[in-house]
């Protein structure tokens, strides 16, 4: 049957865009404006609350809450999607294997959030140096956050499951629905509730994304949940892996509080300074990893342990570097020339301290040189998670949060709150030194063939 002449002309084979340049725009488009959205919430609490000791009080708490959430959220979002690749290519049931996760990741983060936001409360006078009238404050913020944890979690394994089959819209736009649903309580709350609104709207925000999540892996085509019995049997090895990226995640992401802690004994302000400077930094950071490097894990996974093999992964892998580089120097390089504009723009209102613009002006501009090394150790970081060396990021976190230590210790008491940024641009830097080692290791010379072969391998 010969074609309607009004019909357009398929386009050429070459011009196509592929799979991968298509999923990873729709996967930065969602990511971006729900995590954009987000990213907005602290300049709204600046505007709000401006800078004092009640947003000390929720920063801390909240550094405590986004760090268990950042520990546990990002392992069972990224750990899953090899795991799910290899069971479809083994024919295996999927709908079991997930069916499994979900109670053992509830049920684990419920008990390990509880005991730690206990902990931390009972120790508040002991490793901090709060005045002794906030640290109720901060303990009531502490209770009304921890339950974001488990929260988060869940919400993240079903978005991980989701990409998995490369599904990256709903997720990515779900992390708005929790934004748009804090400002409202900010918006219309704060002044009879306080700060404790911006607290109870992070948590009925995450609520409602759990649901609005759990409903779409319901209706998937692709996976069928089956609530059967054998409890959590034919876990192992997720939870070995799992386990050592989480001792990484814990020890990196126990930078920021080291940095909150530091900060405590450098005048008031001076953790809302940090935090607010901390977040303009990670807007770049947040808009790549929940874009291309999405995508990246599912589509590296599938052709790592499909067709393709390592050679065709090995490939993406160089070619994803290299641009990496370019394109987060460039963005560096722009974001510190622009730093006072930039932070005048977002904080720039009426009754915010110069003095204390100037001071998250400065903190910004030397964090950005952190943008390269952490933006290439992200992508280093999803090649090894899809080949499953969980090992390599257990020690990079490892290595980043000894080198934060030594370096806030020292910096500190040379240059007071500026060094805690310049300790983040090291640290960040050691650990990309130090996954390039790993990376070169992993791909060896086979003199006979004369190709190289790569040998990044799960040990």
């Amino acid at each position: 049957m010969s074609a309607d002449p009004a019909d357009p002309a398929p386009l050429p084979r070459r011009w196509r865009p592929s799979p991968l340049l298509r999923d990873t725009a729709v996967a930065t488009v969602a990511n971006n404006v729900g995590k954009g959205l987000g990213l907005a919430v602290p300049f709204f609490i600046a505007h709000w609350f401006r800078s004092s000791s009640t947003t000390d009080a929720f920063f801390f708490a909240y550094a405590w809450v986004t760090f268990v959430t950042l520990v546990f959220a990002p392992v069972l979002e990224s750990v899953v999607v090899p795991f799910i690749a290899q069971e479809r290519s083994a024919g295996r049931d999927v709908g079991r294997f997930v069916s499994r996760l979900l109670p053992l990741a509830g049920i684990s983060l419920a008990a390990f959030s509880l005991a730690g936001g206990a902990l931390i409360s009972a120790l508040l006078p002991l490793i901090t140096r709060f005045p002794a009238g906030q640290i109720p404050l901060v303990r009531l913020c502490l209770i009304e956050l921890t339950p974001l944890v488990t929260l988060t979690a869940l919400s993240s394994l079903i978005a991980g499951t989701l990409n998995a089959y490369r599904s990256f819209a709903l997720p990515g736009l779900s992390a708005g629905v929790r934004a748009v649903i804090v400002l409202l309580f900010g918006w219309f709350l704060r002044g009879s509730w306080s700060i404790q609104a911006i607290s109870l709207g992070y948590v009925a925000g995450e609520f409602v994304r759990l649901i609005i999540l759990f409903a779409a892996l319901l209706a998937s085509s692709h996976i069928r949940l089956r609530w059967e019995g054998g409890g959590f049997r034919g876990m192992g090895e997720f939870v070995r892996k799992a386990g050592q990226q989480t001792v990484g995640m814990v020890a990196s992401e126990l930078s920021p509080i080291v940095d909150k802690l530091m900060a405590t004994g450098l005048g008031v302000g001076a953790i809302s300074a940090l935090s607010y400077a901390e977040r303009l930094y990670l807007i770049p950071i947040i808009f790549s990893s929940s874009g291309f490097l999405t995508t990246f894990l599912s589509h590296w996974s599938h052709g790592y342990y499909g067709e393709e093999g390592s050679e065709g992964f090995r490939r993406s892998l160089t070619r994803s570097l290299r641009w990496t580089a370019i394109l987060a120097a460039a963005a560096s390089v722009l974001l510190i020339l622009l730093h006072r504009p930039l932070v005048e723009a977002a904080y720039g209102r009426p009754g915010f301290p110069a003095a204390e613009l100037r001071k998250v002006a400065l903190l910004y501009a030397l964090m950005n040189l952190a943008l390269l090394p952490q933006l290439l150790s992200y992508v280093l970081t999803r090649a090894f998670l899809t080949v499953k060396n969980t090992r390599a990021i257990r020690n990079l976190g490892i290595i980043r949060l000894a080198g934060k230590i030594v370096f806030n210790l020292l910096f500190v008491m040379l240059w007071g709150l500026p060094g805690i940024a310049a300790a983040t641009v090291l640290s960040a830097g050691i650990g990309l030194f130090y996954l390039f080692r790993v990376y070169r290791r992993g791909v060896g010379y086979d003199r006979k063939q004369g190709d190289r072969e790569l040998l990044i391998a799960n040990r």
